[in-house]
């Protein structure tokens, strides 16, 4: 009976202890598991913080991408300078600019028949107006060209600016005008064609990128009058002065008019081959100078045409002859024979005689051949007389005088030593 209880109660103090392990071990399990939750999950205030650092951020982000565009574009209109070519070359018809005027002289002109061509400013520019630029035939190549205000040269360029004109300088004579070509050099190589004409009015404002610093012979207008044997000549578009001695001829005298004093009439009186009288009739009716012939194209450097025209009635024997005579005796022949079978002078007769003459004898010599013989009767004359310009006559004088001067004060001087 007391074994029996005792087996009881241990059983019951066994399953007390038995519930109470469990309840304890299943405490910690819940604790545990707490525990571990309240590590990976956030609180409140840090899932509050994460939020407003992660919209600070969202933030940034745009603020930095809004400002990178707007960066762009403004740099895109500030962008409002263009640059030419290098080789950049044209006519503007008008430009506003600062330039330097040429003064007028026969040293900043180029003649020719149906050409009196002279610069008249030069200037150089460090940009050009778009306007003035595209009036000169240059291009603006890209996506804001309606942006671009102003055009810089090429590295190491500047713009060469020269404005010019040429008019038809009416020269004596002349019937039909060859015809003439421009174009501009840079540094002996052809930079672009300017204009062609044949006596037409010219004008306009070169703009020209070549280098800052060069000589007179390396930027020029260069001019070719006549299509065969064309004459060369050229002018500077860094000072405007001539940089061409081909035809010196044209710049010796003071317009090619002349003026024809003491005119003498030939008079021969003869018998045709029938018995009946006739005379032999003609004097010098007008001249001129001209640098240009139709026919025998330009004159030689140093010399002009003289043109004469003959005025004489028509005679089947008339074998008149004409020549010129210089201030030293030298007589001329004239350039071709231009007789017919009734007049001993068919037109204008030419001869080429020096520039700096100044000065010219025609003589008529009357002859007449009603039969086999010649007859021959006395010479009629004419005066012909043209001005020189002074710069030609001038530096032969001074250089005579220079070496006189040298000549004294080098005898002064031994003279003293």
């Amino acid at each position: 009976m007391t074994t029996t209880r005792r087996r009881t109660s241990s059983i019951a103090l066994l399953a007390s202890l038995g519930l109470a392990l469990t309840a304890c071990s299943g405490q910690s399990e819940e604790e545990a598991a707490f525990e571990d939750t309240s590590e990976t999950t956030p609180s409140p205030a840090e899932e509050q913080g994460d939020g407003e650092a992660t919209e600070e951020g969202t933030d940034s982000d745009e603020q930095e991408g809004t400002d990178g565009p707007s960066s762009d574009e403004d740099a895109s209109e500030g962008s409002s300078t263009h640059t030419a070519e290098a080789g950049f070359m044209g006519t503007a018809s008008s430009l506003e600019a600062e330039t330097t005027a040429v003064e007028e002289s026969d040293d900043a002109r180029l003649l020719a028949p149906g050409l009196d061509l002279r610069i008249t400013e030069v200037g150089q520019l460090e940009e050009l107006p778009v306007q003035a630029f595209e009036q000169a035939g240059g291009e603006i190549l890209t996506q804001d060209s309606e942006k671009v205000s102003t055009v810089e040269p090429a590295e190491g360029k500047v713009f060469h600016v020269a404005r010019y004109e040429s008019t038809d300088p009416q020269l004596p004579g002349v019937e039909e005008i060859p015809r003439s070509n421009a174009m501009v050099r840079v540094e002996g190589s052809e930079a672009g064609s300017v204009f062609t004409g044949e006596g037409d009015r010219q004008q306009g404002t070169l703009v020209v990128s070549a280098p800052e610093e060069l000589s007179p012979e390396d930027l020029v207008l260069e001019v070719t009058t006549g299509e065969e044997d064309g004459l060369t000549q050229s002018l500077s578009l860094v000072d405007g002065t001539r940089t061409s001695d081909d035809a010196p001829q044209l710049y010796t005298v003071d317009g090619f008019e002349v003026e024809l004093t003491d005119a003498e009439s030939m008079n021969l009186p003869y018998e045709r081959m029938n018995g009946a009288p006739e005379t032999i009739r003609g004097e010098v009716e007008q001249a001129h100078l001209t640098p240009y012939h139709p026919e025998h194209g330009w004159s030689r450097s140093g010399e002009l045409f003289l043109v004469v025209t003959v005025d004489e009635p028509k005679n089947h024997d008339n074998k008149s002859t004409i020549q010129v005579e210089m201030p030293d005796g030298t007589t001329i022949e004239p350039e071709a024979e231009n007789s017919s079978l009734v007049r001993g002078f068919d037109g204008p007769m030419t001869f080429s005689v020096p520039a700096d003459a100044g000065e010219a004898t025609v003589r008529l010599t009357p002859k007449a051949k009603p039969k086999l013989d010649v007859i021959t009767g006395d010479p009629a004359e004419a005066t012909v007389t043209w001005s020189v310009t002074d710069g030609d006559s001038a530096p032969e004088e001074s250089g005579k005088d220079a070496d006189e001067d040298s000549s004294e004060q080098k005898g002064g001087e031994s003279s003293e030593d």
